[in-house]
C-alpha cells in the first residue's frame, strides 16, 4: 500500500489528476482515512474525475466515520456552502468537540452570523478564545477584531491591539516553516 500512497503522491504533485485520483481510489477502498479525503476533495473540486458533489460528501463520509476531524471539518463546509447551516452546525460542533481548530472557528462564525444556531456573540468569543489560545491564526485575528470593536469594553481594546500583533507576527512564523499547518487552515 505504501508503494501506491507513494505514486498517488508523486503523480499529484504533478498535476496528474487522473492518475493520482486512480491510485487514492484504490486505497480509498482499502479504508484509507486520508486517501478517502484526497478523493472526496478530487470529486469536490473536479480534479482528475468529473465534479460530482455526491461523490464528495460520500468519501468524506467514510473518512468522518473513522473519526477523521478533517473529513467531518470538510462536510460542515460542504453543507455550510449549500446553505444547510443546521447540518454545518452539527459537523462542525463534532470536531470542535474534539478541539479541530479550524472547526472551532467556523463555528464561532456560525454564532456570530446566526446561522443554524442563536446569535451568540459570547459563545462566539468563547470559541475563538479556545482556538485562538492553540495558537489558530484566523481566531486570534478575529478575537482581535471583536475585542478592538469594544467586546470586552476599553481595556480590551489594548488587548486586541496585541493579539492582532501577535496574530500578524504568528503567521509569518508559522508559514516561512510549513505550508500545511492546522493553525492557518480555514
Amino acid at each position: 500500500m505504501s508503494n501506491l500512497k507513494e505514486e498517488a503522491v508523486i503523480f499529484y504533485r504533478a498535476r496528474k489528476y487522473a492518475e493520482a485520483f486512480s491510485k487514492y481510489l484504490v486505497l480509498s477502498e482499502q479504508g484509507d482515512v486520508q486517501s478517502q479525503i484526497v478523493v472526496g476533495q478530487m470529486y469536490e473540486d473536479g480534479l482528475g474525475v468529473q465534479q460530482n458533489l455526491g461523490q464528495a460528501r460520500r468519501w468524506y463520509e467514510a473518512a468522518a466515520e473513522r473519526n477523521s476531524l478533517e473529513a467531518q471539518h470538510r462536510l460542515g463546509y460542504m453543507f455550510y456552502q449549500a446553505n444547510d447551516y443546521t447540518s454545518a452546525f452539527s459537523w462542525y460542533q463534532v470536531a470542535a468537540s474534539r478541539g479541530y481548530l479550524p472547526a472551532l472557528w467556523r463555528l464561532a462564525w456560525l454564532y456570530r452570523q446566526g446561522k443554524g444556531v442563536a446569535v451568540d456573540q459570547t459563545k462566539a468569543y468563547s470559541l475563538l478564545e479556545q482556538a485562538a489560545k492553540s495558537g489558530h491564526i484566523f481566531s486570534k485575528r478575529d478575537l482581535a477584531v471583536m475585542l478592538l470593536k469594544g467586546q470586552q469594553g476599553f481595556s480590551g481594546i489594548f488587548k486586541g491591539v496585541g493579539l492582532l500583533s501577535e496574530c500578524i507576527l504568528d503567521a509569518i512564523r508559522i508559514l516561512s516553516r510549513s505550508e500545511s499547518d492546522e493553525r492557518t487552515r480555514i
